[in-house]
């Protein structure tokens, strides 16, 4: 049996490396948002990946991005697709999980197998043949034709 000062000593070192650990992972998160927050607010060409607190702060890239751009409208149509997809997607896939879970049918453990394997190729892969459908169908511009690979990837 292990004595008292060993247990107090070994849970001393699993805390310890817990915390270190769970620092470092919040430092890793951490810095590169604090890159991104400081060079939104900084003036002119600046430098990737540099964390320099010193220089002035500005809101003009902000000014600049509502001012010059269609930020508000690209917004808008984001949390459409997005708000879209996600109900279709969840619809979907709810139906699908309920057949599985309660129904014996043919084909099924083929199918399931064939889901398991599509979700392994990276949507990224077909990146290509997404761009000539897309020019194929004159769909390149058109918001209905990403909501559709969406809620098919």
């Amino acid at each position: 049996m292990k004595s008292n000062s060993s247990v107090k000593r070994s849970r001393f070192f699993t805390h310890f490396f817990t915390y270190l650990f769970m620092i470092v992972l919040s430092i890793i998160i951490i810095y590169p948002i604090l890159i991104t927050v400081s060079t939104a607010f900084k003036s002119g060409n600046v430098t990737a990946f540099s964390l320099s607190l010193n220089s002035d702060w500005t809101l003009a890239n902000f000014q600049r991005l509502f001012s010059e751009t269609l930020y508000g409208k690209w917004y808008v149509n984001t949390l459409i697709i997005a708000t879209f997809t996600m109900i279709v997607q969840v619809t979907i896939i709810t139906l699908a999980g309920y057949t599985y879970s309660r129904y014996r049918f043919v084909g099924r453990n083929s199918s399931l197998k064939l889901f398991l394997i599509v979700q392994m190729v990276p949507t990224m892969a077909a990146l290509t043949a997404f761009y000539v459908m897309a020019l194929l169908l004159n769909a390149l511009d058109q918001p209905w034709f990403l909501t559709l690979i969406y809620i098919g990837g």
